[in-house]
């Protein structure tokens, strides 16, 4: 009996162990289940195929959870997985489209969530698509936006009962005028949200959607689609219409969705008035969009009676609106929140319609005129929580009076305005304060002694670009315990007598210093920041805070994220914290005097670095292994320093998201082995300004290079064929090497290309006809050994603006054809071959600022239409194909989230155009380029004289007309040339005198008409012309007068006005008008007398002299008697 007790003693306790087992195994999770492991490494591979580098951390190895993995969540007790966010995994710009394989889903069964956003889905694999997944019956949210579907894809995913969110937004979606049930998303009874923004829906939504299959509907968002009419859906309460071509007759047709809260009509075809009974019908609305439409005026506005729900109403972009005040008082009971951005507001709407919203918590006017009477009336609005003002054109001093009294503010963002003077003392009523922002304006005051010193509620504080004093110890925000945000960039920081160290109670996430100093004075960091522990972002560049990198920061603040010290006169070497700071994404210590190596265990240190920039320092010595295993790298610049040596075969591994690295102007030498960089998204590489050898590798052909620049090197060879390989390149650099053989043909395929420089090499040969990328910009081939005739090589190019050939072979004439190139700006075509007239069609080209075809063979007049074709104004630069964009932390207020950082990849800064002005050449580039103009004709053989018109170049800087053989007078319209600092018409055949009016010319640097045939005196010695020397006149003997040693009185010649027409010679020639009459009137007084004296000596001479006087009046008088009766009959 004692056995059977103990047997079952024993089995009792068994159960109960292996009850509690399978307790333990229902409620506790011990990682993915296997099937699930295999079947996402399945997906890996299909994602990635053929060769993409997408979800690294997904690695097959012993004894690894795959539910820890990243864009995986899982079931914490069960282990199945139950979310997949797979938004942009796929690498389009290696892979291409993906066609999607719905069956390596199907071993997820508890999938509720799958996220594939952005990843060039265009179709799956057949008899794969979505209707595969109808088996996953807990699938309820499905994203497919930003891909490439079409309508076949509706059908499939009709079969996915379940799906409650549904985003098909951004694809390939087309409406349709005839309603096909097989061909339109039907059956979903479930679906809650629905999102199928920015397609092509155009029509009616009844081509696409079976509208009765969707009882469920709450949310629909039909955005950007341009649809011109809408049928309505029973139960919405979120409709999204903005964006789209629907006209007033939309309210009529919304009339019963009785249940919507919120509708957005933005951005439509509304026009005219707005009969606001139309509204009624929305009795449960709680927000309303109308903005970005042509509304004029809301009819009968006090007939709004249903309204009395409406929180949120949005009028951005309307202007002026009549009745606007009257609308607003009918809605003053609910109304809590106004958007009135990008408008205009008359002064009875700001002073009667804003006073009536005495509920109003949340005020938005950004990019709204106001004008000084605004803030001083706006304090009836005492509910006011947020006042947004941002660009408004508010100027003068802040009022003491209206906006103090708004008590209960929480937010005020003044930033863009104009603003100046002091903070009024009456800020300090505003003991609820959070928010304040006053950035970008001109104020001034010490803030130690503000108002803000006493508003202990701040949690966000931005001055940044003002002129305020800010002490550098901070000590007046000691008791700010809620302070997170302090932005005070681009002030005057000054010192104090800090005698005593004091711990400040704030704890701040994200501060920036002020950058300059009064004497330019170096300055210490505050004190406090010793104290902080929670910094994420500190930027202290350009402050000259001197001394080593300050590696305490990062070891008191492990969640810091950003740091940038650029250009504050850091020294000595570059010694970095002994543990590991996982949390730092962005570094930039660039433009400093850091010196030594650079540290090899960088990578470990920060290894999830985003961006990286040690530029223009003193590193040096040779660039081992030192990044590797920095996943997250994307932005690599050591350009500007002393590194040497030969790059190691594996520079960089396993840093599969670098796209940029910058190593110019260092000392690198060597040979580039095929695995330096061995990086599959590589797009910007900057090798420019080093020692390089040998050939470029084949290997960089794999990467999809956007910016290729190994430019200043000494690589030889022939330019490599393959480069024609690379389809989305846009920068080629490589000038400044000794490439040599054709130029490759391969280029014709470069479709994308917009900056080519293939300047001082030995190329030979001409450039392929076919050679015409329809979106290049800027070509410098300079200082080749190209010739033969310009073929139709960039004809009729839209885009162009810089072709640079000179110093080459080319031959022939230029070519007419070049009028097609409407954009160009820069046309550099000295020492050539060219011959043949200057084609007239040049004029054509509008947008040319320099021109430049001396030392060739060129004949003929100069083309008078020359004056009216530069242009007068300067021309900006486009940006925005070298603009790089990685992810940073960014400040949304008083809160934090991930955005985009643009950083511009300089490839425009490699446009430069050399112009010989005032005897010299100099280069220009950057923004001086942009304003430089001028026309180099010198060294050719160019006849006729200087046309006139050339004068109508007002803004030209500079203009060389020498060695040639013109001929006339100097036109003086030159005295038009006000802003020409460099004249050149020496080595001609000018004549005449040189127009005084060249005195106006007060931007004036060279002068020079040497050697020519001209005469008279030279110009005033005032202004400009006091500083030219006699070489500017020299080889005109005719010319006299300072600094020439020809004394004008001592030659007989006087100072004469030049003569500008035939008219002006008789008047203002050469001979003195006033001399020559007296002088005529002299000699003919002294030849009358001589012949009266010797009338009266002679007596013989003076009968022959009475003879012929009467001989003279006898034929007179009979010829006029012979002949006058013939002129009367006449």
């Amino acid at each position: 009996m004692s056995r059977l007790v103990t047997n079952m003693r024993n089995s009792l306790w068994w159960l109960w162990v292996v009850m509690v087992l399978v307790l333990v195994k229902g409620w506790c999770c011990f990682g993915c289940l296997e099937q699930e492991r295999i079947a996402l490494l399945q997906l890996k591979a299909n994602i990635n195929y053929p060769n993409g580098t997408s979800l690294r951390y997904w690695v097959e190895k012993e004894n690894i959870d795959c539910c820890k993995w990243e864009r995986v969540e899982c079931n914490s007790i069960t282990g199945h997985v139950t979310q997949l966010s797979l938004n942009y995994t796929r690498d389009y710009d290696i892979l291409g489209n993906w066609y999607f394989n719905a069956s390596l889903l199907l071993s997820f069964k508890e999938l509720t969530t799958l996220f594939l956003r952005g990843n060039y889905l265009a179709g799956w694999v057949e008899n794969e698509g979505f209707e595969r997944l109808a088996t996953l019956r807990n699938l309820e949210v499905l994203d497919l936006s930003i891909n490439r579907f079409n309508n076949s894809v509706l059908s499939s995913l009709s079969w996915l009962l379940s799906l409650k969110y549904l985003d098909l937004g951004w694809n390939y979606l087309e409406g349709r005028n005839h309603f096909n049930g097989s061909g339109r998303l039907s059956g979903l009874s479930n679906l809650e949200v629905l999102r199928v923004w920015h397609n092509q829906l155009n029509t009616s939504i009844q081509s696409f959607l079976k509208l009765d299959d969707f009882v469920s509907l709450k949310e629909l968002d039909l955005r950007a689609n341009y649809i011109n009419a809408f049928e309505p859906i029973q139960g919405l309460e979120i409709l999204k219409l903005s964006g789209n071509s629907l006209n007033n007759s939309i309210f009529a047709s919304l009339r019963g969705l009785s249940t919507l809260k919120s509708l957005d009509l933005s951005d439509n075809l509304l026009t005219g008035s707005i009969h606001v009974q139309e509204l009624d019908a929305f009795r449960n609305l709680e927000e309303l969009d109308l903005s970005d439409n042509k509304i004029e005026s809301f009819a009968n506005p006090e007939g709004v009676k249903s309204l009395e729900k409406l929180k949120v109403l949005h009028l951005n972009s309307i202007y002026n609106p009549s009745n606007l005040t009257k609308f607003l008082m009918a809605l003053s009971s609910s109304l809590k929140t106004l958007y009135f951005t990008g408008g205009e507001l008359t002064g009875e709407f700001r002073m009667e319609g804003l006073g009536s919203l005495s509920n109003l918590k949340d005020l938005y006017l950004d990019g709204t005129y106001l004008d000084k009477n605004f803030l001083p009336s706006i304090g009836m609005l005492t509910s006011l929580k947020t006042l947004s003002l941002v660009r408004c054109y508010l100027k003068g001093t802040l009022p003491n009076q209206g906006w103090c009294e708004l008590k209960n503010l929480q937010e005020l963002d003044l930033n863009y305005n104009r603003l100046e003077g002091t903070l009024p003392s009456c800020l300090g009523n505003l003991t609820y304060l959070r928010l304040f922002d006053v950035s970008e304006n001109q104020l001034t005051e010490n803030i130690a002694s503000s108002p803000l010193s006493i508003l202990k509620s701040l949690e966000y504080i931005s001055l940044s670009n003002n002129n305020f004093q800010v002490p550098v110890s901070f000590k007046s925000f000691a008791n700010h315990s809620n302070l997170k945000f302090i932005f005070c960039d681009d002030n005057l920081l000054i010192g104090e007598n800090d005698s005593y160290t004091w711990a400040p109670k704030f704890q701040l996430r994200a501060f920036t210093f002020p950058s300059w100093t009064r004497n330019n004075s170096m300055a210490a960091l505050p004190n406090f920041l010793s104290y902080q522990h929670d910094l994420r972002i500190i930027d202290l560049s350009h402050t000259k805070l001197s001394g080593m990198f300050p590696t305490w920061l990062l070891e008191n603040n492990t969640s810091l994220e950003e740091i940038y010290l650029s250009d504050t006169s850091l020294v000595g070497p570059l010694k970095l914290p002994p543990h590991h700071h996982p949390n730092l994404l962005d570094i930039d210590v660039s433009n400093n005097k850091i010196r030594g190596m650079v540290p090899p265990n960088i990578s470990s240190t920060f290894p999830n670095l985003i961006l990286l920039s040690m530029s223009r320092n003193e590193f040096d010595g040779n660039l081992i292994s030192l990044f590797h295993d920095m996943d997250d790298l994307q932005y690599l610049d050591l350009s500007n320093n002393l590194l040497s040596g030969v790059m190691p075969n594996y520079f960089i591994t396993r840093c599969l998201s670098l796209q940029v690295i910058r190593l110019s102007k260092n000392n690198l030498s060597g040979k580039i082995s095929p695995t330096t960089f061995d990086l599959p998204r590589l797009s910007h590489l900057y090798l420019d300004g080093n020692n390089f050898v040998g050939n470029i590798p084949y290997s960089l052909s794999f990467m999809p290079l956007r910016t290729f620049d190994v430019s200043d090197n000494n690589f030889s060879g022939v330019i490599p064929r393959w480069v024609g390989n690379m389809k989305e390149v846009r920068n080629i650099i490589m000038s400044k090497n000794h490439f040599q053989g054709s130029f490759p043909i391969e280029f014709c395929s470069l479709r994308y290309l917009r900056f080519l420089d293939l300047s001082k090499n030995n190329l030979s040969g001409s450039i392929p006809s076919c050679f015409s990328p329809p979106f290049v910009r800027h070509v410098h081939l300079y200082k080749n050994r190209l010739g033969g005739p310009m073929t139709r090589a960039f004809y009729n190019n839209s885009y162009l603006k810089t072709l640079d050939l000179r110093e080459n072979y080319f031959t022939g004439r230029i070519p007419t054809w070049i009028s097609s190139l409407s954009t160009l700006s820069f046309l550099l075509l000295k020492d050539n071959k060219f011959h043949g007239n200057i084609p007239s069609e040049l004029c054509r080209c509008k947008q040319l600022t320099i021109l430049d075809l001396s030392q060739n063979n060129l004949s003929g007049s100069l083309p008078p239409c020359l004056g009216n074709t530069f242009r007068s104004e300067a021309i900006m630069p486009d940006y925005s194909e070298y603009i790089f964009r990685i992810p940073e932390l960014q400040l949304t207020k008083h809160h934090m989230r991930y955005a985009e950082h643009d950083v511009l990849v300089p490839a425009l800064a490699k446009e430069e155009v050399k112009f010989t002005t005032k005897k010299n050449v100099h280069s220009y580039e950057g923004n001086i380029l942009l304003f430089m103009s001028g026309i180099d004709v010198s060294c050719n053989q160019l006849t006729g004289e200087i046309p006139s018109e050339i004068g109508n170049l007002s803004n030209i800087h500079a203009l060389n007309l020498s060695h040639n053989n013109f001929i006339g007078p100097i036109p003086t319209t030159f005295s038009n040339l006000r802003q020409v600092e460099s004249l050149d018409l020496s080595y001609n055949n000018l004549n005449g005198q040189i127009p005084s009016q060249l005195n106006a010319l007060n931007f004036l640097a060279y002068f020079s008409v040497a050697h020519n045939k001209l005469s008279g005196r030279t110009p005033d010695r005032k202004g400009q012309f006091l500083t030219f020397e006699e070489s500017s006149y020299e080889g005109n003997p005719l010319l006299c007068g300072l600094p020439l040693r020809n004394n004008c009185n001592e030659i007989g010649i006087q100072s004469l006005k030049p003569n500008a027409s035939s008219h002006e010679a008789m008047e203002d020639g050469f001979i003195d008008m006033g001399a020559f009459y007296g002088s005529f009137v002299g000699s003919y007084i002294t030849v009358l007398l001589g012949i009266l004296v010797v009338l009266c000596i002679n007596p013989r001479w003076r009968r022959v002299w009475f003879y012929l006087i009467e001989v003279c009046i006898s034929e007179s008088y009979y010829f006029v008697v012979d002949n006058f009766p013939k002129m009367l009959q006449v």
